[in-house]
């Protein structure tokens, strides 16, 4: 294990400024799938379909983004997240 420090684009609560934590939401991957099956993600170098679907069903704490990640991408995920969470 090593320590690293490196900008990243996190995922929060507009509210109450909390981050948002894949933990405590149980994302379902076969809703995933149908939600980007009806709207398809936008093609991004630097996080793919399968990266999303991992990250929100297989991991733990806050959702983070890579660096550099596509504008649209990010404008998608929190569309999608919108959509899912509620």
């Amino acid at each position: 294990m090593s320590i690293r420090i490196s900008k990243k684009i996190v995922a929060y609560e507009s509210i109450s400024m909390t981050t948002f934590d894949t933990s405590y939401v149980d994302l379902d991957e076969n809703k995933i799938r149908q939600y980007i099956k009806t709207h398809p993600m936008p093609s991004d170098e630097d996080y793919s379909e399968e990266d999303l679907i991992f990250d929100l069903t297989r991991s733990e704490g806050t959702h983070m983004l890579p660096e550099g990640i596509r504008e649209e991408t990010i404008e998608y995920i929190e569309d999608l997240l919108n959509e899912l969470v509620r």
